[in-house]
């Protein structure tokens, strides 16, 4: 009997466990402002794509490391073939004083305050 209530006492501790964790998890503000995939990036405000990437991607500058070379967007730090927006744009290659991404199978390259094909 007494094997019985600690083995019960176990379970509720792990399911409460689990349930703290997962009210936490859906709590966080990471997880809470993802952005919906449904919705497209592009909008109907924008005349081309050139202006719309100029509006969510702020390419700031490039650090080079004795291994790697950073461009940094938006504030983070991103190597060669990492993904930026939950995939939608990828860092392909990263130039001296420009980064080429990938965005809906189209290559554009990214320079301090313009992008181009």
């Amino acid at each position: 009997m007494n094997r019985h209530i600690n083995l019960l006492k176990f379970i509720i501790s792990i399911f409460l466990t689990i349930i703290i964790t997962c009210n936490s998890l859906a709590n966080d503000k990471e997880v809470i402002r993802k952005r919906d995939p449904f919705i497209p990036l592009i909008s109907e405000k924008f005349q081309n794509i050139e202006e719309m990437l100029n509006s969510i991607i702020t390419f700031q500058g490039i650090i080079k490391t004795k291994k790697n070379k950073y461009a940094i967007i938006n504030g983070k730090l991103y190597r060669e073939g990492e993904e930026i927006f939950d995939n939608e744009i990828k860092v392909l290659k990263i130039n001296d004083d420009s980064v080429e991404i990938l965005f809906k199978f189209v290559r554009y390259k990214l320079r301090k305050g313009k992008i181009s094909f």
